[in-house]
């Protein structure tokens, strides 16, 4: 029991009002260690990584900068935290929000992912940190109770509602999915000044979808910001090769140029993985013991559920932000068996025949060319198989054929590409 609840607890007894006690400034002397261990002690039960140590200590610096008065550094600011899957990722970010709406008060944090669904989950999960029994932080903060949201809530769509809530000292928590419409992100003359993106990316994306969805982070979401006092969060890991967070980590986008990068960091510093077909013929994977998670606090069985569920290519993706295996092809001229990697010959030693097993999965991709002129477009045409997993080189992409048409029409392609495919019905490399 501390001085102050001594010193209340007399008072009490004799009738008088309780000193006011701000428990909560006090702990803020201590740095923000000791000051989300003591808070939180449920959320954090691992060593903190030294990309987590990294990001809170600049976190901190921008929100005392801010509680001074001070414009924070954008660098400082602007923060990406490149974390594979299972490295606490968002339980920080998540937290961060609720220290700096407990440290300044008043502000409003914008939580943004791809679906509502995700982004209701990170706001639930702010809840959580704030009305956990075990969460300690009304009792250092108590205006960071969840209140009604007076006359801010008032006329507000249900909808909205149930994408927000507002603490007792006024602070606005709302979340939004990148697939619903960006209406409405001011909340009466409050605009966000704290901007959080985690999970925006997924592993499907199209080049076109990512294309989208940075038009409209940029155009959309980061034009709504206040004009002072503002923090932004990217939480992601790469997971493609077109993503908005390599686009942006990559500098193939000049968004959020001013910032600062933590990681890229995987889940595991060696990951080793023994795969084989089960008593049923089935491919499966398994995470071995020889395996080093780069973090204390990964959880391995977790790890080896999703590789089950999602696959071996997805789970190097996710958890080692290796996506190799997704990049986009480049268009090769007409087949020319001296310029491959391999020949079919070597083809034929490894999987016995001079030709793509008929239960590969195959694909063919097009670009069409229409102008004419003097250097009109190629119409290029590729095939991609995919080997079996039971195959001894499962996964393994071949490009097996590519043909080229100038002025060509599109019916008269297809016809060339089917005579190449048969000849007496029998499929030929």
């Amino acid at each position: 029991m501390s001085i102050f609840d001594i010193a209340n607890n007399l008072l009490q007894q004799q009738g008088a009002k309780p000193i006011p006690v701000h428990l909560g400034r006090e702990l803020e002397k201590a740095g923000w260690s000791e000051w989300l261990l003591t808070l939180f002690p449920f959320w954090f039960s691992e060593n903190f990584s030294k990309e987590h140590i990294r990001y809170w200590e600049l976190h901190w610096k921008c929100l005392q900068n801010i509680k001074a008065g001070k414009e924070p550094d954008t660098k400082e600011a602007t923060k990406m935290l490149l974390l594979g899957r299972g490295l606490g990722k968002s339980a920080v970010i998540e937290c961060a929000r609720i220290m700096r709406a407990a440290i300044l008060g008043t502000g409003y944090s914008l939580i943004i992912s791809e679906t509502d669904d995700q982004a209701q989950e990170h706001l639930g999960n702010c809840r959580v940190l704030i009305e956990h029994p075990e969460s300690r932080l009304l009792e250092h903060y108590p205006t960071m109770a969840i209140g009604d949201g007076g006359d801010l809530m008032k006329g507000m769509p249900t909808a909205d509602r149930k994408e927000m809530f507002i603490t007792k000292s006024g602070y606005i928590f709302r979340s939004k999915g990148l697939s619903a419409k960006m209406r409405g992100l001011r909340v009466g003359v409050h605009r966000p000044d704290d901007i959080a993106f985690d999970d925006v990316d997924d592993v499907n994306d199209s080049l076109a979808v990512s294309e989208s969805k940075l038009r409209l982070i940029t155009a959309s979401i980061l034009p709504v910001q206040a004009r002072k006092f503002v923090t932004i969060d990217f939480g992601q890991n790469l997971i493609s090769e077109h993503s908005v967070i390599n686009k942006i980590y990559t500098g193939k986008t000049d968004a959020l140029a001013n910032r600062t990068v933590i990681g890229v960091a995987n889940a595991f510093e060696r990951l080793d993985i023994d795969s084989g077909l089960d008593e049923m013929g089935k491919m499966r994977h398994k995470i071995l013991d020889t395996s080093v998670p780069s973090w204390d606090g990964l959880d391995i069985d977790r790890a080896q559920k999703f590789l089950d569920n999602s696959g071996y290519q997805t789970f190097l993706a996710e958890y080692q932000n290796q996506f190799d295996q997704f990049k986009s092809g480049k268009v090769i001229p007409e087949y020319n068996e001296s310029t491959q990697v391999i020949t079919w010959s070597e083809f034929a030693k490894v999987f016995g025949d001079r030709k793509i097993p008929r239960h590969w999965n195959a694909s063919v991709g097009l670009d069409v060319g229409y102008s004419e002129g003097t250097h009109p477009h190629y119409s290029a045409w590729s095939f991609i198989a995919t080997a079996a997993m039971n195959s001894g080189m499962g996964g393994t992409l071949f490009v097996y054929r590519s043909r080229t048409f100038k002025g060509t029409s599109i019916d008269d392609q297809a016809e060339a590409i089917k005579a190449d495919l048969y000849v007496d019905n029998n499929e030929i490399p």
